[in-house]
């Protein structure tokens, strides 16, 4: 388990308090973010025991995140003495910890591509995704230099298709899910992130398998998917409803 120990440090949990009870895991998220999804689903998967505090509802929960985790970025689960964030660094932890690897893989090799994928969709195609399009897509109008962010978009946009040609053909040109016909848990890590695109209402119909691999994805675990997506799905609906008055 050396590989995640570089996320994990000890909190001050006497200042932190009993926030978890009765020993539970304790997850702290953002619900409009996708990553804080992500570690949340895991665990509901697993039917793992545990308390989540969203720090998007209260300042209270912000400065018991700061306690628990000096770059105060979530997700971010403490479990006793230990603190993990990062999501990759979560789900790896819950996977050796709790789920004997539940939904990384039947294999060493298999568990090791698809943890690879993991943090490839973290970094690459999380920023690509998320930062450089998603989020200035949405904020556009209130940043400082439109046309920087404009030319930036398009760069981002161009990256997103590379991304998804490479699934459409590469992962699910012979296959259902992204390493062969049973559903790992990089399947709804990289799903999630790509769910984000629906904010801005990007076209998935040149990829189609990407797109039924999502809706595949979605329906497997229908009824998590909708309780960690609820506010993220507000969101869309929202912005749907803005620009159709626009119109």
């Amino acid at each position: 388990m050396s590989g995640r120990r570089a996320s994990i440090q000890p909190p001050d949990l006497k200042s932190l308090g009993q926030v978890a009870h009765g020993g539970r895991l304790l997850l702290f998220i953002s619900k409009k973010s996708a990553t804080s999804r992500l570690a949340w689903l895991y665990l509901l998967q697993n039917k793992l025991n545990f308390d989540l505090i969203n720090v998007d509802e209260s300042g209270e929960h912000l400065r018991q995140l700061q306690l628990a985790n000096p770059h105060e970025t979530v997700p971010c689960l403490v479990d006793g003495d230990t603190v993990v964030y990062e999501c990759p660094a979560i789900i790896q932890y819950l996977a050796e910890e709790y789920t004997d690897k539940q939904g990384m893989g039947s294999t060493l090799s298999e568990q090791i591509q698809a943890m690879s994928t993991m943090h490839w969709a973290h970094n690459t195609l999380q920023r690509c995704v998320i930062t450089n399009y998603v989020y200035v897509m949405m904020k556009n109008s209130e940043l400082s230099d439109p046309e920087a962010a404009m030319a930036l978009t398009q760069t981002a946009k161009t990256d997103i298709r590379q991304h998804l040609q490479t699934l459409d053909t590469h992962y699910l040109g012979k296959s259902k899910f992204l390493f062969g016909n049973d559903c790992l848990f990089v399947d709804c890590f990289v799903a999630m992130l790509l769910t984000t695109l629906d904010l801005v209402s990007f076209d998935f119909k040149p990829f189609p398998r990407v797109k039924q691999w999502m809706t595949n994805v979605k329906q497997l675990y229908e009824d998590n998917w909708e309780e960690v997506c609820e506010t993220h799905n507000m969101q869309v609906m929202q912005r749907g409803s803005r620009r159709a008055s626009l119109m």
